[in-house]
């Protein structure tokens, strides 16, 4: 099994924005908008931040409770539409399930919609069009999967995601770069691995962003597939994906 080194292309890309914004008269501005107590939010905010001061952004967390009503977090959206310092907005997902999140996401003024999920951005990708602002995780996919060198055209995509809004923008972004698309994905809210193994067998490329520990294992698979793993969960101190790398390294082709 090959490990495609996400660490490395994250250097590469952060070293390339630091020297941009060190020559550049603005210093960009990020707001990030949580909502609740999730914890694998809570942890990617964190590296959020930790990027963004790294390269010479201005980082601003705008916290709110569970309880907290959908107008009163429209209303701080609306405020930092306006604010000049303020170059991108991202609300972390997924909201509490009583929030309205296209609602939400949809009062993001549309050049600053950094995680591109706006609805006039997702609209675009429906349309096979580029996008203002392309979807950041998508994104960030996409570039491990070119790392394989491997001709993706047809391949067989399934993912297991959290958000169903994540799955459909996954799908729109991939069907933009690929034209012809055999893609599906599966919303876990859950971490239990029931049906799993009827979802995924015939996939070429499985991407997993849901944050349920080490769910997917070799019986699961197709030989050789290609594994984007984008889940993450702390345990102890530790962070760990929703792949169990153990027992998919001798069946799995490549695993981020």
């Amino acid at each position: 099994m090959i490990l495609i080194n996400g660490q490395k292309i994250k250097e590469n890309i952060l070293r390339r924005l630091q020297s941009e914004i060190s020559q550049s008269k603005i210093k960009p501005g990020l707001a990030v908008v949580l909502v609740g107590h999730n914890q694998e939010s809570e942890l990617y905010v964190r590296l959020k931040e930790e990027a963004a001061r790294q390269i010479g952004i201005n980082f601003h967390l705008f916290k709110f409770s569970q309880a907290t009503e959908e107008k009163k977090i429209i209303d701080e959206i609306k405020k930092l539409n306006n604010d000049s310092s303020i170059n991108g907005i991202i609300v972390q997902l997924p909201l509490p399930p009583l929030l309205n999140q296209n609602k939400i996401i949809s009062a993001i003024k549309l050049e600053k919609d950094v995680d591109g999920f706006h609805w006039q951005n997702r609209r675009l990708l429906r349309l096979g069009r580029k996008p203002k602002m392309e979807p950041v995780l998508p994104l960030a996919i996409w570039r491990a999967l070119e790392e394989t060198g491997e001709n993706l055209s047809n391949k067989v995509f399934r993912a297991v995601v959290s958000s169903d809004i994540f799955g459909q923008t996954l799908g729109e972004f991939l069907k933009m770069k690929l034209n012809k698309l055999d893609y599906q994905y599966l919303v876990k809210k859950v971490c239990l691995d029931k049906g799993l193994e009827n979802f995924l067998p015939e996939a070429d490329v499985v991407v997993l962003v849901c944050g349920c520990p080490k769910m997917i294992r070799k019986s699961m698979i197709k030989d050789k597939s290609i594994l984007i793993d984008a889940g993450i969960t702390r345990i102890e101190n530790k962070i760990v994906g929703d792949i169990d790398r153990d027992s998919v390294q001798e069946k799995a082709k490549y695993l981020t």
